[in-house]
């Protein structure tokens, strides 16, 4: 074991690895830009904060209200999915083992509340139904966070793989992904805020698992995919849909630059990730200053001036996708304004965390072990929820492996 010590705090790393963590790159932290620095700090803090609330039976504690002291309702299975995935990003970027088995540990509780289709044993399904926690959503991403499991076993990633044929039966020949429990009535219909999540999640984790496990309908899926949602969003842009189809396809534009599909890729990439950098708040705006870096939110349709909050994780996540994708086109202008996109939203996502300077207020014991390294909801709400730190987390982890970081 080894540490790596930055100014506040030490972080063991396990020893024995080929190679050093991502995160020992950052040392020393004062050498890099400020909102690199601030995503380091709250990087460490936050993985030390979901360790904290991972329960004994694999779970974790779902959130709190701190004004109260009390815990918060409103669990599911697919936010405890995406702080296994966030779990998983972290243990990968720290290095560190006891992140890595509190990832697996938590894969391994929500492995079991599905159950392999007795008629198709190559098949996993989830079995609560979509109306508690969208099947759709919760296999895809359970999925990704297999494969961002550090040194997954084999056995493990053959059940990511039979989450992926799973999604692979919501597939439909106009390249939408079916997102409902019922196979005859249409998924926008029943439930119309899904499109611009689950889709994007089940086309992320096909895309991931092409690479892990490369098969020609999965790549097949994300092309047909693609023509179908980037002619939707530009008929329903949503900001969440952008955020969530990008990261599929900007893997997709990465694979043999030159292909038809890979360039279509690319331009879908840039086309939705230019206008949702046109969302963000501007610094110095005297009417809501502390809204600086957080996204406008679209709702009836339309643009609204709403309260940013945990979100921009998402939205992090999709810009660091479009600023490599622009990076690899040698898109100079793009890049530089991407990059500026994300350090503005890199500086307003740290501002929602609980750390030691607005926590003095509470009892030490319970700042200690409740709330420093949680991030909280919006910056008017303080209540803490495990998949808002998951979201905070996985954009933060993504810009800080990203050279958009390093300079």
């Amino acid at each position: 074991m080894r540490f790596v010590i930055f100014s506040f705090g030490i972080l063991a790393i396990s020893a024995g690895e080929p190679a050093a963590p991502p995160l020992a790159q950052f040392e020393p932290l004062v050498a890099f830009p400020q909102p690199t620095q601030s995503a380091v700090r709250a990087v460490v803090l936050g993985t030390n904060w979901m360790t904290r609330m991972n329960q004994p039976q694999g779970r974790f504690q779902f959130g709190f209200r701190p004004a109260l002291r009390q815990p918060l309702e409103g669990d599911h299975d697919l936010k405890q999915a995406r702080a296994a995935l966030a779990m998983a990003q972290a243990a990968r970027f720290t290095g560190n083992e006891r992140q890595a088995a509190v990832a697996s540990q938590a894969i391994l509780a929500l492995l079991a509340v599905t159950r392999i289709d007795p008629t198709e044993p190559t098949c996993r399904r989830p079995i609560v139904s979509s109306q508690t926690c969208n099947r759709t959503g919760f296999a895809a991403v359970l999925a990704l966070a297999i494969y961002e499991l550090p040194d997954a076993d084999a056995k493990l990633v053959a059940e990511a793989d039979r989450l992926c044929e799973f999604l692979h039966k919501q597939l439909r020949t106009d390249g939408s992904v079916h997102y409902i429990d019922s196979p005859n009535d249409s998924s926008v219909a029943i439930d119309p805020s899904g499109v611009n999540e689950y889709p994007g999640a089940a086309l992320h984790a096909l895309s991931v698992s092409h690479r892990v496990k490369p098969a020609a309908w999965k790549s097949a899926a994300v092309v047909k995919g693609l023509e179908h949602y980037a002619a939707w969003f530009k008929a329903h842009p949503h900001p969440l849909l952008a955020a969530s189809l990008t990261p599929a396809f900007a893997e997709l534009a990465s694979r043999e630059r030159q292909r038809p599909e890979s360039i279509a890729a690319a331009a879908a990439v840039l086309e939705m990730n230019d206008w949702l950098a046109g969302l963000q708040y501007a610094s110095g705006d005297a009417r809501h200053p502390i809204w600086a870096g957080g996204f406008k939110s679209v709702a009836g349709g339309r643009l609204v001036e709403s309260e940013p909050g945990c979100e921009t994780g998402a939205y992090l996540q999709s810009l660091v996708c479009a600023y490599n994708v622009a990076a690899m086109q040698q898109d100079a202008a793009r890049t530089a304004r991407y990059k500026q996109s994300l350090g503005d939203a890199v500086q307003f996502l740290c501002g929602l965390q609980y750390t030691e300077m607005n926590t003095r207020h509470f009892e030490n014991t319970f700042r200690a072990g409740t709330l420093i390294g949680g991030f909280f909801f919006t910056p008017t709400d303080g209540n803490l929820r495990i998949d808002s730190t998951a979201g905070a987390m996985t954009g933060l982890i993504r810009f800080l492996t990203s050279e958009a970081a390093k300079n």
